[in-house]
């Protein structure tokens, strides 16, 4: 379903055509990718609260740890940060306001 909505929409390889990503052999594999932005608030109030309790009772049960656990704790290990232009931050703010910014897609 996700290549009818990235390699199909756009016309960009599907998976069995696209050259490996696991070495620099041919050309560049010319894929699509797809960004599904979702607001759980738009369903109805107190979606985090319902994913606490799913999430609360699967770390209550031994061995079990939440998929990118490590990969945050790494990450609160490390203070680094980066600096984005004041132009990108405006039209990353957009994209929360409903403001699209739509274009082609060169595969």
């Amino acid at each position: 379903m996700v290549e009818l909505l990235t390699a199909g929409l756009t016309g960009c390889h599907f998976g069995y055509q696209a050259s490996p990503f696991f070495d620099a052999e041919g050309e560049a594999p010319h894929v699509a990718h797809l960004m599904l932005i979702i607001d759980p608030q738009f369903f109805g109030p107190g979606y985090a609260e319902h994913i606490e309790t799913l999430f609360n009772s699967m770390l209550a049960q031994q061995g079990v740890r939440l998929p990118g656990e490590r990969r945050y704790a790494a990450r609160n290990n490390h203070h680094t940060h980066i600096t984005l232009p004041q132009s990108l931050i405006v039209e990353l703010e957009g994209f929360g306001r409903g403001r699209w910014v739509v274009g082609r897609v060169e595969c």
